[in-house]
């Protein structure tokens, strides 16, 4: 199983939105974590995906029924912002 490999210190984290982009083979699920200004990028088919998923469901204020709006998501809505810090 892979391990995260980037800083991700949850109480750093500004953003969380996940989206769709599609591939040749079938929609992909993916999710850009914003933490200090820069922004990494994951999708469902990588090896840490729920290992990453099981942290951020742990912010607070997390949305956790992303998925659901996910699967009705069309057209610009397919992007959702499932985490934002306050100021």
């Amino acid at each position: 199983m892979g391990r995260l490999r980037m800083p991700l210190s949850l109480a750093e984290i500004a953003n969380v939105t996940f989206y769709r982009r599609d591939d040749p083979e079938a929609e992909l699920v993916c999710c850009e974590v914003e933490i200090r200004g820069r922004r990494y990028f994951f999708h469902e088919r990588s090896q840490i995906w729920s290992q990453l998923i099981r942290r951020l469901e742990t912010l607070p204020g997390f949305r956790r029924d992303w998925r659901a709006l996910m699967k009705k998501a069309r057209g610009a809505s397919r992007r959702m912002v499932a985490f934002e810090r306050s100021a």
